[in-house]
C-alpha cells in the first residue's frame, strides 16, 4: 500500500495581504472590475488608478486584458481621502460607502460614471463638478448618511436628476 499523501500546508495558507491584493489586482486587469470591499485600506492603493502595470502571471493572456477600471469598490473600508480619479476615464461605478471620507476628488474626468455611491461617509460637500458633462449624465447617486447641507448645483438644475436613494439635502 503506498504511503498517504501529504497536504502541501504552504499551498492552503491564507494569502498574505500583499498577495492577495496582487491577486485583485490581476482579476481586475482581467475584468476591469476591482472588488476592495471590506480590506481595512486607510488608503486606495496606487495600482487601481493604473492596473495595466499590473503584471499578469506567465501564460496570462494580455491581449483581452484591461487597461483602466470600469468598476472600483472601496467600500466598507477606513478610507479618509481619495486621491485624483483622472485616470480612470472609463470608470462607470464607483463604490465609496462606509468609509470616513470628508472629501471627494474632482469626478469630471470620469465621463462614464453613471454610479456614484458614497453614503455612510463624512462628506461636508459634494463635488461641484459632479455630473457636470458626463455623457449619459450620472444615472444614479447614493450620499445619505453624511454631512451635506445642499446639493451641487450640477445636479440641482437637473430636468432629470439621478436616481438616488437620498437626494435632498436632509441626507
Amino acid at each position: 500500500m503506498p504511503p498517504p499523501r501529504q497536504r502541501n500546508e504552504a499551498f492552503f495558507a491564507p494569502a498574505s495581504g500583499e498577495q492577495a491584493l496582487q491577486k485583485m489586482l490581476i482579476a481586475a486587469r482581467e475584468t476591469g472590475q476591482c472588488n476592495l470591499r471590506g480590506r481595512e485600506l486607510k488608503e486606495l492603493p496606487s495600482a487601481c488608478l493604473d492596473i495595466s502595470s499590473v503584471a499578469l502571471p506567465e501564460g496570462g493572456a494580455w491581449w483581452e486584458c484591461r487597461e483602466t477600471l470600469e468598476k472600483l469598490d472601496v467600500s466598507q473600508n477606513e478610507l479618509t481621502a481619495l486621491p485624483e480619479l483622472a485616470s480612470l476615464p472609463e470608470l462607470r461605478e464607483l463604490q465609496l460607502s462606509h468609509n470616513q471620507l470628508g472629501l471627494l476628488p474632482s469626478l469630471s474626468a470620469l465621463v462614464e460614471l453613471k454610479l456614484l455611491e458614497a453614503s455612510h461617509n463624512r462628506l461636508a460637500a459634494l463635488p461641484e463638478d459632479l455630473g457636470a458633462g458626463a455623457a449619459p449624465p450620472l444615472a444614479r447617486l447614493g450620499c445619505a448618511h453624511n454631512l451635506l447641507a445642499t446639493l451641487p448645483r450640477s445636479l440641482v438644475g437637473r430636468t432629470s436628476p439621478p436616481s438616488s436613494r437620498s437626494a435632498s439635502p436632509s441626507l
